[in-house]
């Protein structure tokens, strides 16, 4: 069925529907992450994660004001609302720190690798600066054909936008990937797996959101599908973070599956954890440090945030057997 066949109301409803249900989502992950994390995480953090849920706050009340002046106003025919115009912008505020976080995640992982902020950081700027530009050319009207007239300048925030959100994910399932060896323990490859998952779901949705909204847009043009597309990015893009942050716990539940020792049967040795938690940079960290009676000794460090994983080896044979 093609879109040009379906009631645009109906399109926004169900949008609409969808962002109210993830709001309601980002509410509840919110009150949980000051719950549990108020203590630990650096002010930033948490200031961060307030703008997210005051930005996506804003964001709904806009989406769904903008659908009820498209009952009322609208006469067989599309009207742009200036809230909905508005609503996109916040949700550029959303997407903006969203995406420099995990950005920041993976230059930290990475060793702090100067083409990692080269690559990404100006994208996320053009998002904003784009649709801050589009914003002023709409801001005196809601002219459908100036809007059509500006399709092309939606495509490449889109496109950019889904672009940058698919290398995000990309490129930290890759470095998690070079960190897996077939001979780790099999409580630290749970721990690595269960990082690696939250990984991919870190730009995954938003990259499929922001497609599909690029799709419709070429595809069906004068359906203004992707309007109600466009509407449900910003509470994903808040549940994606605070998932991240409030999945600590989650790969924690792997760090405390350690226990009891394990036996090198490379230098007959018997190893036996120790465990200590520290904070750097606002990030808790597990170390783990081997102590074998032969003398030898390895640690090994899991950055606890956000799928971020790092291991370092010291002293411990390559060549080991379980």
């Amino acid at each position: 069925m093609a879109w040009d066949g379906i009631e645009q109301a109906e399109v926004e409803y169900v949008a609409i529907l969808v962002n109210n249900v993830l709001w309601g989502i980002s509410c509840t992950q919110t009150f949980l992450y000051f719950l549990h994390f108020r203590k630990n995480d650096k002010n930033l953090i948490k200031a961060l994660v307030l703008w997210l849920w005051i930005c996506d706050t804003t964001h709904l009340i806009l989406t769904n004001r903008g659908f009820w002046v498209d009952i009322v106003l609208s006469d067989n025919g599309f009207i742009v609302s200036q809230e909905y115009l508005w609503a996109s912008f916040f949700t550029c505020l959303v997407a903006l720190p969203c995406q420099l976080f995990f950005v920041y995640r993976i230059w930290i992982f990475a060793g702090k690798f100067w083409l990692i902020p080269m690559i990404f950081v100006p994208a996320s700027v053009y998002q904003l600066a784009g649709y801050i530009a589009f914003l002023v050319m709409n801001y005196k009207t809601i002219s459908i054909a100036q809007f059509y007239s500006l399709q092309k300048l939606l495509k490449s925030i889109w496109g950019v936008s889904a672009v940058e959100d698919t290398l995000i994910t990309l490129v930290l399932f890759y470095m998690l990937w070079k960190q897996r060896d077939g001979e780790l323990l099999g409580q630290t490859s749970q721990l690595l797996y269960r990082v690696m998952f939250i990984g991919i779901n870190t730009g995954t949705w938003t990259a499929l959101v922001a497609l599909f909204a690029l799709i419709t847009m070429t595809v069906w043009p004068n359906s203004m599908a992707f309007v109600s597309l466009n509407l449900v990015i910003s509470p994903i893009y808040c549940n994606t973070l605070l998932a991240n942050l409030n999945a600590r716990d989650y790969i924690r539940g792997a760090r405390d599956s350690y226990g009891g020792t394990m036996t090198g049967t490379n230098t007959h040795m018997t190893m036996t954890p120790s465990f200590r938690i520290t904070q750097q940079d606002g990030m808790e960290t597990l170390e783990m440090d081997m102590e074998s009676q032969a003398g030898s000794n390895g640690a090994t460090m899991f950055d606890q945030s956000s799928a971020n994983l790092k291991l370092e080896n010291e002293g411990v044979p390559k060549t080991r057997t379980m």
